[in-house]
């Protein structure tokens, strides 16, 4: 994340972005090893946590920043409004 959009850790990208991840964590990134995350409002498997402290278990994995998801940017402060209508602060 760049200071400018930092990620508040509010999981709404991790429930309702349509991505690509990878099925088997130790298998890195191939052809053979990814699903469609579709957006549904269901947490991906990895997302850990609660809102205001989500993590993602597999951030860690040397090949998660060429991931989709290491790229993303929380967008219009969607992640701040996520934890104000969750009574959630962080800091």
């Amino acid at each position: 994340m760049t200071s400018e959009n930092p990620c508040v850790r509010c999981g709404y990208c991790c429930k309702y972005m349509m991505v690509i991840i990878v099925s088997d964590p130790d298998k890195g990134i191939s052809e053979d090893n990814i699903e469609f995350k579709d957006g549904d409002g269901e947490p991906c498997k990895y997302l850990q946590g609660e809102v205001g402290s989500h993590v993602c278990a597999i951030h860690d994995r040397s090949w998660y920043p060429d991931t989709p998801c290491a790229n993303y940017h929380c967008k219009n402060g969607i992640g701040n409004y996520i934890l104000a209508r969750e009574g959630v602060t962080c800091g």
